[in-house]
């Protein structure tokens, strides 16, 4: 089966490329894994469909795993030459034999890669029915090993209590967790704004900063929330956070758009500003880094079409639509401020999805979900592979 595959070109013309890509690909979702292996490849795990919001069926959970192996012809020479990018370059995905022993299906878990042991890691999520009247919260943790394709459940010890909408990221033979919320067998939502630590060696769970969280007069702390984004800063030993959303009381959700760096050796968080941030702030926005300085974000879904003061105000009159978006932004840490790139041609289509960057320095972005709170109808169902190359200028610290 062939199946077709985007570039942009790195110079300021932002062209699109097209590029054949062999192989059987994944079925659509999100929340999955998606994250560049310390081969080069490109590796898909789990994630989810999301029906029940569109009255389509049930949900549809994966557990499954595939990789894209980006292995060049060598003798095509420069990868944006015409006749290679339409004829003869091909990435290729395979479906990696996960063993019988996977964790079970479930959406919005996290998941950390240690590329100095090629192992994958995963924690928590959550599995709930058609109406949500059934649900499963997870607080296991998961290792993947690429050298045996074998899955370990870990007997840890102290692991956060269970949640989903959580977000994680590895550094220095340790996976660090922040934030994430479950539901009680009443119905009532609880976020946290814990942030742990997982020692790859040990296998033991520890929570950091617990006499500083978002308590008044404590030091600076993001919000409790889920479904947001939290990245290790290349080089450096320090993760970046932004966006994500909490529920009030009444259920409804209220997005953020602040930004937070928290640094590693010194156990705290400096808030940055967020100038030019999207002027509709939006949840599920697909991030990755390009550098120390640069962080790139795509798509995401946009809130009810008003701006950041108009969110949530007194007495809590909340939005509650949601309109998927294809918008593509920069985020420069040192500037503390967001800058929209209008990129030439088609974008992908609007949608919540994933994105890596892969040792060839392209963004890739893979699946995704399409929906429109305001109708309650439409669903992007997308098995192509999306790519950028950034600018030069942005890979640099």
């Amino acid at each position: 089966m062939i199946s077709m595959i985007a570039f942009i070109e790195a110079d300021d013309t932002m062209s699109w490329y097209h590029l054949r890509v062999a192989g059987y690909r994944p079925d659509s979702r999100e929340g999955a894994a998606f994250f560049t292996r310390s081969t080069g490849d490109l590796v898909l795990f789990g994630g989810f469909q999301e029906n029940n919001a569109i009255n389509t069926g049930p949900n549809i959970y994966f557990n499954d795993m595939f990789q894209l192996d980006v292995t060049r012809n060598a003798s095509c020479g420069d990868p944006q030459t015409p006749g290679c990018n339409v004829n003869t370059e091909f990435y290729t995905w395979r479906r990696i034999q996960n063993g019988t022993n996977a964790p079970e299906k479930r959406a919005l878990f996290c998941w950390a890669y240690d590329s100095q042991g090629d192992r994958l890691y995963i924690f928590g999520g959550v599995n709930y029915t058609n109406t949500f009247t059934s649900f499963t919260f997870y607080n296991d943790t998961w290792r993947f090993d690429f050298s045996t394709n074998l899955w370990t459940k870990l007997a840890t010890t102290d692991s956060p209590a269970k949640r989903a909408g959580v977000s994680c990221t590895a550094y220095n033979g340790n996976m660090y967790l922040f934030g994430g919320s479950a539901l009680t067998p009443s119905f009532v939502s609880i976020a946290y704004d814990e942030l742990w630590r997982l020692n790859f060696a040990s296998l033991t769970w520890t929570l950091l900063g617990s006499e500083n969280l978002n308590q008044s007069g404590g030091l600076p702390w993001p919000q409790e929330r889920l479904q947001f984004n939290f990245l290790e800063l290349p080089g450096t030993d320090r993760f970046f956070l932004t966006d994500g959303f909490r529920e009030n009381q009444f259920g409804v959700a209220m997005p953020f758009n602040d930004v937070w760096i928290y640094d590693v050796s010194a156990d705290r968080w400096t808030q940055l500003d967020n100038e030019g941030h999207p002027t509709v702030i939006r949840e599920y926005m697909a991030a990755v880094a390009l550098s120390s300085r640069f962080i790139m974000f795509q798509g995401g879904d946009a809130q009810g079409n008003r701006t950041a003061a108009d969110v949530c105000k007194p007495p809590l009159v909340c939005f509650i639509a949601s309109s998927p978006t294809d918008n593509t932004f920069i985020y420069d840490i040192e500037r503390e401020e967001f800058t929209e790139l209008f990129l030439d041609r088609t974008l992908p289509p609007l949608r919540r999805a994933m994105m890596t960057r892969t040792k060839e320095n392209l963004i890739t972005l893979f699946g995704g979900h399409n929906f429109d709170g305001a109708n309650g109808v439409g669903a992007l169902r997308d098995r192509h592979t999306w790519a950028l190359e950034p600018k030069a200028r942005y890979l640099n610290n």
